[in-house]
């Protein structure tokens, strides 16, 4: 239980710097990857699109997604 709550500190805490964001989305992505690709698709396709987006515009919201993920870990544990 302790790596969850690790986890979920990961994930807030890097949203503050784009390039942590991208480790941050990048690790996540994988790991779905890894442990179910199966059940989440949706999910993995909306990270995707999410990334590119911000690759190639100025609209950076993989932070925002980063920062979600996190919190939404955290509220979902209480």
């Amino acid at each position: 239980m302790i790596w969850v709550h690790f986890w979920r500190m990961v994930f807030i805490l890097s949203y503050t710097l784009l390039l942590t964001a991208r480790i941050a989305a990048g690790w996540f992505y994988t790991s779905i990857n890894y442990c179910s690709l199966c059940c989440l698709k949706c999910f993995i396709v909306f990270l995707v699109v999410v990334w590119v987006i911000q690759e190639f515009t100025t609209f950076h919201v993989l932070k925002y997604v980063i920062l979600f993920t996190g919190v939404m870990n955290s509220l979902f544990s209480v």
